[in-house]
């Protein structure tokens, strides 16, 4: 999910990415209509996602300028300089980014403010590839840019920071696999939890899935925020 992006996206990659993005979808939907599984899209959300997505290039185009500013601001009073010239220091660099990262997705389900953006990515009812495209257009004013502008004032170059960002993003580092009947998996549900494909349960008894989802946890409230 690339809920974010620290300075306007190269126009190519942007293009690119949506193409790719866009092909995926029509075969998936192309798919769930020659294999008979009606339930995976409803043309009208997956139409609605395809424009949300649009309208979400469109406004990170327009406003990506916003937190280009702060971070070149704060660039040039950084404690030192970190050329990305070795694996350690693009290791350094990664690990920086997914723990910054990691808060602000937690603050995009705990904070109202970030969660007018982020509640658009959780709004589909049918869980498929369109769903994966269907991003907010205020990522850059409601300020979530702001978790990660350490990282420039260590010493990490702004091009760099959102240049991991959107690897973060890219579809093809995610895995896939299907869990068998009296499987069990144990996952980091904050991370994960919403990670799952297109599911709606089959009419037929005998196809019904028959899976049980607990929430253990130690701490904190009951209710799970998103």
């Amino acid at each position: 999910m690339r809920a974010l992006s620290l300075m306007p996206a190269d126009r190519h990659f942007t293009g690119a990415f949506l193409l790719v993005a866009f092909a995926f979808i029509i075969l998936e939907f192309a798919y769930g209509r020659l294999a008979h599984h009606d339930e995976m899209h409803d043309t009208k959300e997956t139409l609605a996602s395809v424009g949300v997505a649009l309208g979400n290039v469109v406004t990170k185009a327009l406003t990506s300028g916003l937190s280009a500013v702060p971070f070149f601001l704060v660039y040039q009073h950084r404690l030192t300089d970190i050329p990305l010239d070795s694996v350690w220091k693009w290791l350094s660099l990664f690990l920086g980014v997914e723990f910054f990262y990691y808060w602000f997705h937690l603050a995009s389900h705990r904070i109202r403010w970030l969660w007018a953006t982020h509640a658009v990515h959780h709004s589909a009812t049918r869980f498929n590839l369109s769903a994966a495209v269907r991003l907010g257009w205020t990522g850059q004013l409601t300020g979530g840019f702001l978790f990660f502008l350490p990282l420039a004032w260590i010493g990490f170059h702004p091009a760099a920071i959102a240049a991991m960002l959107e690897i973060f993003g890219d579809d093809d580092l995610s895995v896939d696999f299907d869990l068998e009947p009296g499987q069990m998996q144990f996952v980091h549900n904050r991370a994960l939890g919403h990670s799952r494909t297109a599911f709606v349960d089959h009419p037929d008894p005998d196809r019904k899935r028959h899976l049980v989802r607990l929430w253990m946890r130690d701490q904190g409230r009951r209710a799970y925020p998103g």
